[in-house]
């Protein structure tokens, strides 16, 4: 997933002047991307919550879990309000989710 938020954002700093065409295949792959990360996304945290059963995790660990879960999952709520013009603010937030997440913020 985080190798999709960063190919995205940088696709998007390479992308410079595009015509409405490519926006509109641009945001076509997108939302394709998105519509192929997204279940796998929640298949890991399905798969983590259900190893919680079997492995005893540290709070640290499930509460960074839990907000990393929370600053992706934001982005897949809806793949189809991820365009080229909000995917970048999307990304960033999402980014900055996951190392509050890391930091224990």
């Amino acid at each position: 997933m985080r190798a999709l938020l960063f190919a995205m954002a940088a696709g998007i700093a390479l992308s410079g002047c595009v015509t409405t065409e490519q926006v509109d295949k641009t945001n076509a792959k997108i939302q394709s991307g998105l519509a192929d990360a997204c279940p796998k996304l929640e298949a890991a945290h399905t798969a983590f919550l259900l190893s919680g059963i079997f492995i005893h995790y540290s709070q640290k660990v499930i509460d960074t879990e839990r907000q990393t879960y929370a600053g992706v999952h934001s982005i897949c709520a809806d793949p189809a309000s991820v365009t080229l013009q909000s995917s970048v603010s999307k990304v960033l937030q999402a980014i900055e989710d996951i190392k509050a997440a890391k930091s224990g913020s």
